[in-house]
Parts: C-alpha cells; structure tokens; sequence
C-alpha cells in the first residue's frame, strides 16, 4: 500500500471524524481541517499520532483554505486525496426555512469552490488526485445545492482529467462503502487505492 495524504474538511463532525479514523487506520497521513481543531482531536485523539494534523479552517475564507493547504503541503509533501463534506452538513431547507438560507446555500457553494482551488495546485504539480465531494441525501429541499455540486464536479472532472485528476460528487450516506456499490469493492480496499 502506498502511504497517501488525506485532506479531509468538516472532520470534527461524526462522518468526517469516522473518515479520518479509517484514513489513518489504513496508514495514511490525514490533514483533518475543521473551524475547531481541538474537537477534531477529541473525537479522534485515540488514533492520533504523527500521521495526523489538526488545522482550523473556515471554508469560506479562501485565504484560510490557502493557508491550510500550504500547511498540509508542508507537513506531508502534497494531498493525494480531498473529501470535502460542507453540502453533507449543510441546513436540510435552503429555501424554505426561517433562517438566512440564501446565505447557507452561498457559504456551502463558495466553500466548494475555496476548497477545490486550495488543492488542485498542490494535486496538479503532482500529476495526480482524488476529490470527492460529500453531498446530502437527495430532497426538494436541497435540490439548488445537489445540482451546484453536480455541476461543478462534472465541469472540474472534465478540466483536470488531463492531470491524472479525478472529481466526485458522493452521497453523503453511501461514504461507507466510499460510493462503489455496484463494483462489489469494500471501504478498506478503496482506502488502499484512493
């Protein structure tokens, strides 16, 4: 197995936690970036060691994903892997909800986009990359995010193919078996292989 770097955002929350455990499970390096750092340790300090890097991150911010990056680039050498899960954790009703859902939608569409640019320089001086987008179960209510994230990864896929880079968008319950139903293959050997 080759050793690869993860760069996973959201990973204090329940499924980003999980995949950084399993990353560094199968003997990966995990740059695990989340706005709080210190719960990211908390839920996964039971198999943190050297491997592992904890680094604030507001999606948002396009300077701060640049600096997470170049600090994950600097610790492990490169990213090999992105799994972003902003949409997955995104309010269930974008439009229909009494809170400022425009804003919601935006945030979680311009930290798509941050998050994408921030490692596709580092994955493009490489020749190589794996992005997978996590995206929420399907619902009229967050069809507008479903279809921006869809679009996206096609049109990025399309543009980054040339430099041995792949783009997902992945269901957000389905990342168990890291969205391979139909290939028969199990999480463990798509950790292998990611």
């Amino acid at each position: 197995m080759i050793r690869q770097t993860w760069f996973v955002t959201g990973a204090a929350s329940h499924l980003g936690a999980d995949i950084v455990r399993q990353a560094l499970a199968a003997g990966h390096c995990v740059a695990a970036a989340d706005a709080d750092p210190l719960a990211v340790l908390q839920r996964v300090g039971d198999v943190a060691d050297e491997r592992l890097l904890a680094l604030p991150l507001d999606e948002v911010d396009a300077y701060e994903v640049g600096i997470a990056v170049k600090a994950a680039v600097a610790r492990f050498g490169g990213i090999d892997v992105l799994v972003h899960g902003a949409a997955a954790c995104s309010p269930r009703n974008e439009f229909g909800a009494p809170s400022p859902p425009p804003r919601d939608f935006s945030a979680t569409v311009r930290s798509l986009f941050n998050v994408t640019r921030g490692v596709l320089e580092a994955m493009r001086e490489q020749c190589a990359g794996r992005i997978l987008h996590l995206v929420p179960a399907p619902d009229k209510a967050r069809g507008p995010t479903l279809f921006s994230i869809a679009g996206f990864c096609q049109s990025v896929a399309t543009d980054v193919a040339p430099f041995g880079i792949e783009v997902s968008a992945v269901p957000a319950h389905a990342i168990n078996t890291m969205l391979c139903p139909a290939s028969g293959r199990g999480r463990d050997e798509l950790l292998e292989e990611a």
